[in-house]
């Protein structure tokens, strides 16, 4: 017998579904609605996995199962068999029974594993108390991650949403928590929107927050800004052009002096029309001052014509200005 097992009894019955209370989900974890699938694996093989319910004076009050009974809903289904816990079960022995149903049967999303943790802290208050339950229901234990994942069952829903669904990764998420909803809803639907990556998503996090702090203007008026719009609703572009152009004006609003002299040196390379083979790298950031040239060549005779790219190189007046400013 596990722990689990241990802990409450419950016993197999037949109730009818309409006394069952579906606007009560204090112990509800999982953050997905009923899918079709379900609703036609339960018309076809029943319940293979019972609802855990606990019951009051007013009804029963689900533990477990809250898209099984749904599905039956939707079926038009009146009466489920359910386990019923005793009615003595204590409070926290139903929530370690509702956050174990769910974390031993699959992998929790994010979310999922917030709600089970700010769940569980109200009957472990103590940091070590929380982080030895977490271990034992197969929940993250290091006291840092659960403080950060707790954050995340506060976020706005529509961020809640995203997160859940992985299209928001966990290091952008905690950022949004940090501010309004009115700011971090906009964000988040500007990444889910491009599909951004992960590390797309930090990336672009970094330079809003960069730009913003930097030109002493609010995120919102960033994320809402016409130029970046006007690049969101262009119906002529793909989403991976999408990303490319937006994270280009905002390289370019974050960084104007090294845009600036990224687009002059290419210019310059360019009307040196040097060919093939050929390419002409500036120092990180101009800082240093340094230039590297790479030669691809396959013989002698191809190494050779490369006199005259040299020469193209160190007689441009133009290009001999640029790198000596």
């Amino acid at each position: 017998m596990t722990l689990i097992q241990n802990l409450v009894s419950r016993v197999k019955k037949k109730i009818r579904i309409s006394r069952i209370d579906e606007k009560e989900t204090g112990f509800r974890i999982t953050t997905s609605t009923c899918p079709d699938d379900l609703v036609r694996s339960v018309q076809s093989l029943g319940m293979i996995h019972l609802p855990i319910l606990f019951q009051k004076k007013s009804g029963f009050q689900i533990l477990s199962g809250f898209k099984r009974i749904e599905a039956c809903r939707r079926l038009g289904i009146t009466e489920i068999n359910a386990l019923i816990l005793d009615p003595g079960t204590p409070e926290k022995s139903r929530a370690i029974l509702a956050i174990s149903d769910n974390s031993f049967q699959r992998e929790l999303n994010l979310i999922e594993t917030s709600r089970a943790l700010n769940l569980l802290s109200r009957y472990f208050p103590n940091p070590e108390a929380l982080s030895g339950a977490a271990s034992g229901l197969r929940l993250p234990e290091h006291p840092v991650m659960i403080s950060k994942l707790r954050k995340l069952s506060h976020l706005p829903e529509p961020v809640q949403d995203a997160v859940g669904a992985g299209a928001i990764s966990l290091p952008v998420a905690l950022a949004l928590f940090e501010l309004d909803p009115e700011t971090a809803i906009p964000i988040a639907t500007l990444f889910c929107e491009l599909k951004l990556g992960f590390n797309q998503q930090r990336e672009l996090m970094l330079l809003f927050e960069e730009i913003a702090f930097r030109e002493q203007i609010s995120l919102l008026d960033l994320v809402f800004d016409a130029t970046l719009q006007k690049i969101r609703t262009d119906p002529d572009m793909d989403g991976n052009l999408k990303i490319r152009q937006i994270k280009a004006a905002l390289m370019k609003r974050r960084f104007p002096y090294k845009t600036s002299m990224e687009e002059e040196f290419q210019l310059l390379v360019k009307k040196m029309k040097l060919g093939r083979g050929v390419l002409i790298k500036p120092s990180r950031e101009f800082e240093a001052g340094n230039y590297s040239l790479t030669l691809e060549f396959e013989d002698m005779d191809s190494l050779k014509r490369y006199h005259e790219v040299l020469d193209k190189i160190t007689g441009s007046l133009e290009f001999k200005r640029f790198i000596e400013t």
